[in-house]
């Protein structure tokens, strides 16, 4: 069984309308899994066959006349990790509140993996932290502030700490969660 992990930041005019559509195509060919459906794209996670998940990329292609092939993060299963298939209209696929940000609009400056190192050593870049509480403990790159208020017992770093230390640097720099630009998780 492959397990699929994919988004697409995109104006999607219809969300309900491509909602319905993708959740008949998953039913009928037997995937199963999340997928988050918003006006500014989708985002999801699925498990099947290779050749339904890759069947069911190359629809939302079709369906949604895009130039380029969805990328997917894929990884193998023993068994099914969901049990069924949902796909979902939310407001956001990833929730932060701010409907002007539209990363498929407007993206900050590719860095090559080849420089990441050395950017994130510049001690005039801040490099701010924006996936989950849990990954943020598990480990982050040094220096790395969390921009999340703070919580009560917890050594994370509060809001206006972070707005005094962005401004004190010329270059701020975001660490997005899977190796994916994404929004910040409210």
């Amino acid at each position: 069984m492959k397990v699929a992990s994919f988004y697409r930041f995109l104006d999607l005019a219809e969300p309900k309308a491509f909602r319905d559509e993708l959740q008949s195509f998953c039913d009928t060919h037997e995937v199963l899994g999340t997928i988050l459906v918003a006006a500014e794209g989708f985002n999801g996670t699925i498990c099947g066959s290779e050749e339904a998940v890759l069947e069911m990329f190359q629809w939302i292609r079709q369906r949604l006349a895009l130039e380029t092939p969805i990328e997917a993060r894929w990884t193998e299963a023993d068994e099914a990790p969901f049990r069924r298939m949902r796909v979902r209209v939310k407001k956001e696929i990833v929730t932060l509140g701010r409907p002007d940000i539209l990363p498929h609009r407007q993206t900050g400056t590719y860095v090559p993996p080849e420089e990441w190192n050395s950017l994130i050593d510049d001690p005039d870049v801040l490099v701010i932290d924006t996936r989950n509480h849990y990954e943020f403990e598990v480990g982050s790159f040094p220096r790395a502030v969390d921009p999340a208020p703070t919580v009560s017992g917890s050594s994370r770093s509060s809001r206006s700490n972070w707005r005094r230390r962005r401004e004190t640097v010329r270059s701020p720099c975001s660490v997005p969660a899977a190796s994916a630009a994404r929004k910040r998780r409210r």
